[in-house]
């Protein structure tokens, strides 16, 4: 038993390879929509203080520029007029040519600049804006870093923000956003690149652009996806033919977007992500009262597959009082369904949910649980799993898509469509948590190729092998 739960497999996940057909949201209906309101934009040059010409900004749109540099825009208004206030990508920091904090930041600064597209919900406790921050950081310092962004918390101090109107967190905001005034407002300038963290990319950019694919959960699980949502991400997807790189968090992914559509292949490469949440040193008691317990960190989507874990918790035994403590985000519908079936196969009360901890916290609880259990059916990459084996803590987790990739043999695998291979895992794990935690120990080089530096590396390569193509 204990071989066949260490061994990982390739993922077997279905995906169909046929193209889409295009639904009534389309990217070309989305450009026609907004085509009228492009038209009335009045663009203006904008230069930064050494009278580099950065982008073309509308007449209309009223702009601050400084440390934070506001695109003014009411987030109760229209669309329309939102969109009319978008002012353009700020440049460097509004300090004098020849002040001191000028030249100390152009003497540790690499010569590529990149434009980081973030029009996200910071707020949101999710992979995406873990992954925005932590890239940030890592970019910050190691190049020109200018971040467009709806709220600047969370990303590293000192750094340059360009404020974007809030309606631009929304999914479809955003990706309105970057099929018009973002591509409007940039313009081609020397050793400059363009970041995309999502699939969404503005049509035809005059900069060498890089867009980040995370995960196909909406086309390999669309049962799990609002229709709305799925249509949403198709759109998203179909913006990639202007990509001229595009990263992937695991070769479980690349494979699968090259699967959707073979005609990115050669474009495709994989950038693993770090931890979003690293081995905290500063105390936290957490954990006080709750041990022993199995831990879960993640959200509460239905892909997340909870139901069956906790139908597997009923049915595990396990050490007299275990409990199993599932970290989230924002209540989700399927929150519900969770409790009441917990209720219904008697263990509501093992079962403990916490949310809006902070990393800390977290971080304390990864290094005190008895084992962490991630039992998902899709991920594009798995933070979580990776984050409780830098804190080396055991784990058993679903045997598909990139989390055996990730994980290697350092942890149990199960079937997750079956809640008796799931306890069953579960027990094996336990009883050889110790064994287990020695393997984890002994695999630091392993677990050094997730790092936040090594991917800003691979970010600030691929930029500069695009300038040069780009140069020639």
């Amino acid at each position: 038993m204990g071989a066949n739960l260490l061994q990982p497999v390739a993922s077997n996940s279905a995906l169909d390879t046929t193209a889409l057909p295009d639904s009534q949201f389309s990217v070309e209906r989305l450009l026609n929509r907004t085509r009228r309101v492009e038209e009335e934009l009045q663009p203006v040059s904008v230069r930064n203080h050494s009278g580099q010409h950065i982008a073309q900004v509308p007449t209309n749109a009223r702009v601050r520029l400084g440390k934070y540099a506001d695109i003014d825009a009411d987030s109760d208004s229209t669309l329309c007029q939102a969109k009319s206030t978008i002012a353009a990508l700020n440049s460097v920091s509004t300090q004098p040519a020849d002040s001191a904090c000028h030249r100390e930041r152009w003497q540790y600064t690499a010569g590529v600049r990149i434009i980081l597209s973030a029009a996200f919900n910071v707020y949101a406790s999710v992979g995406i804006t873990k992954y925005l921050h932590r890239l940030a950081e890592a970019l910050h310092g190691r190049c020109e870093l200018t971040i467009m962004t709806p709220e600047p918390k969370g990303f590293p101090d000192g750094a340059d923000i360009v404020r974007i109107p809030t309606w631009t967190a929304r999914n479809y905001g955003r990706l309105i956003w970057t099929m018009t005034s973002l591509r409007r407002l940039l313009s081609r300038q020397p050793d400059t690149v363009l970041l995309c963290p999502t699939p969404d990319t503005p049509p035809r950019p005059p900069l060498p652009t890089i867009s980040v694919v995370h995960d196909l959960i909406p086309l390999i699980l669309p049962e799990s996806i609002r229709r709305r949502d799925r249509r949403l991400f198709q759109a998203s997807l179909r913006t990639l033919r202007w990509a001229d790189s595009i990263l992937t968090d695991s070769e479980n992914t690349a494979k699968d977007l090259v699967q959707w559509s073979p005609r990115l292949k050669n474009r495709v490469s994989v950038c693993y992500p770090g931890p979003g949440i690293a081995v905290s040193a500063t105390p936290s008691d957490s954990a006080i009262g709750l041990q022993p317990y199995l831990l879960y960190v993640g959200g509460y989507s239905p892909h997340k597959n909870l139901l069956r874990l906790v139908s597997a918790f009923a049915a595990l035994g396990g050490p007299p009082g275990l409990k199993l403590v599932l970290v989230g985000g924002e209540h989700h519908q399927s929150t519900d369904s969770l409790l009441m079936l917990a209720s219904e196969l008697g263990v509501a009360e093992r079962i403990v949910l916490l949310s809006d901890l902070p990393d800390n916290a977290v971080s304390e609880l990864y290094r005190s649980a008895e084992l962490f259990v991630f039992p998902s059916l899709y991920e594009g990459f798995g933070l979580p799993v990776l984050e409780s084996l830098k804190h080396g803590t055991p784990v058993a987790c679903s045997r598909t898509s990139s989390l055996p990739e990730v994980a290697g043999s350092l942890a149990v695998y199960f079937d997750p469509c079956d809640s008796s291979a799931i306890a069953q895992a579960l027990r094996y794990a336990l009883a050889h948590k110790r064994a287990l935690a020695d393997r984890i120990a002994v695999a630091g080089q392993q677990l050094k190729t997730y790092s936040w530096d090594s991917a800003a590396t691979l970010v600030l390569s691929t930029a500069e092998r695009l300038l040069d193509k780009t140069n020639r």
